[in-house]
């Protein structure tokens, strides 16, 4: 889905008369922040950054959901409306 956004926004970008979205410059990390033995992730090409921030958004968004109706309170009221009578249709 990412990669077809992407493609699509290509063509907005022809329309438009902007420039397509570019990589910054790759640049090495700073001896005092290069702890641990894990090496830099960089991407290879503007459509691969944009699929890896989407997916990490969408992670995001499934967790603050998941944190949010899994509340204790959510699960009182939500039992509270059950007790609620219903209109009979």
């Amino acid at each position: 889905m990412a990669v077809v956004n992407y493609q699509l926004s290509r063509g907005k970008y022809f329309v438009t008369g902007l420039d397509e979205p570019v990589l910054a410059r790759k640049r090495s990390r700073l001896e005092r922040y290069a702890e641990g033995a894990g090496s830099d992730y960089f991407p290879s090409s503007p459509a691969e950054m944009y699929k890896v921030l989407f997916y990490e958004l969408l992670d995001r968004a499934r967790v603050a959901i998941e944190e949010r109706f899994n509340q204790p309170d959510y699960d009182v009221s939500a039992e509270m409306e059950q007790l609620l009578p219903k209109e009979h249709a």
